[in-house]
């Protein structure tokens, strides 16, 4: 599926990328896989502990076949979102520009047909930009099933790429987008990940509403009354940290498959594959949900 169509033109030539790759289909043009999660926490995956220098507590989540990618690239420590929640933050990332500049403040205002963006630049300039995302198949023709045949919109995605991986477009260079929903809300995963983590040694939240001083603002307010955080005991928090860590380590299950996709078909070494978020997830600290 293409993602943008090519209405209009970029007014300037986005310069070869370089990277010297010997890839079979496009010379030195390496191939792009964009996996990308919907509200990771930085803090939640056990290979970014320690790594800014702050003495972070490890993180509980091993996060194994992530940890391994990361030995292999590259972290990007100073990578700082423009935006705290999905679609601002994703329209700034993929555009380039700060939300307040490209008017992209909710999600009625989104990335229009006319507008530059990274997806759109590498299809003008050759690529071929693949796409599976809600925009795409929605996996509907499978049907309803018993919860214990059920198919999950995640796991549908991954299928699909794996399944991609083997029959690409061979004519051009190719880009890959395929982000996930997790470890998005509602917090809830089967088992054997739900039950991965004991409910006691998580930890507690960072701070509590009572800890802070001042006025209270609007949107913490708003969070707090809609959601009833101020409600919410410690070992409601514990639930939710518990099970959103289960979340991650599905993911983590997933993207090795992807990883080793590509070392199963010889890809990876002309393939930039980048991992990363929109944003992150309160996950109780300071008495907040989301983001």
């Amino acid at each position: 599926m293409t993602l943008i169509p090519t209405t209009d033109s970029f007014s300037k030539t986005a310069r070869p990328i370089p990277v010297p790759v010997d890839s079979k289909n496009v010379g030195k043009r390496p191939n792009f896989i964009m996996f990308m999660l919907d509200q990771l926490r930085h803090d939640a995956l056990g290979c970014t502990q320690d790594s800014t220098g702050t003495g972070t507590k490890p993180s509980p989540i091993p996060t194994r076949n992530i940890g391994s990618f990361r030995r292999r690239g590259t972290l990007f420590t100073e990578c700082y979102v423009q935006a705290s929640v999905c679609a601002q933050s994703l329209c700034s990332k993929f555009t380039g520009t700060y939300p307040h500049i490209s008017c992209h403040r909710s999600l009625n205002n989104l990335t229009k047909p006319w507008e530059p963006n990274v997806l759109r630049s590498l299809k003008e300039n050759g690529y071929h930009v693949a796409c599976l995302a809600p925009q795409g198949d929605t996996f509907a023709s499978t049907g309803l099933r018993p919860p214990e045949q059920a198919s999950d919109y995640d796991d549908a995605v991954i299928r699909s790429a794996l399944a991609w991986l083997k029959c690409p477009p061979s004519d051009k260079p190719r880009v890959l987008f395929r982000p996930l929903l997790f470890p998005h809300c509602p917090f809830q995963v089967e088992e054997p990940y739900f039950s991965k983590y004991d409910r006691e040694s998580v930890g507690s939240v960072v701070s509590t509403p009572e800890a802070k001083t001042g006025y209270e603002p609007r949107y913490m307010q708003t969070i707090r009354e809609r959601y009833g955080t101020a409600r919410a005991t410690d070992a409601m928090w514990r639930e939710i940290k518990a099970t959103y860590y289960g979340m991650i380590a599905r993911l983590d299950d997933q993207f090795g498959r992807l990883v080793k996709a590509l070392d199963d078909l010889c890809i990876w070494k002309d393939t930039v594959t980048l991992f990363f978020t929109d944003h992150g997830e309160y996950l109780g600290d300071h008495g907040l949900i989301e983001k």
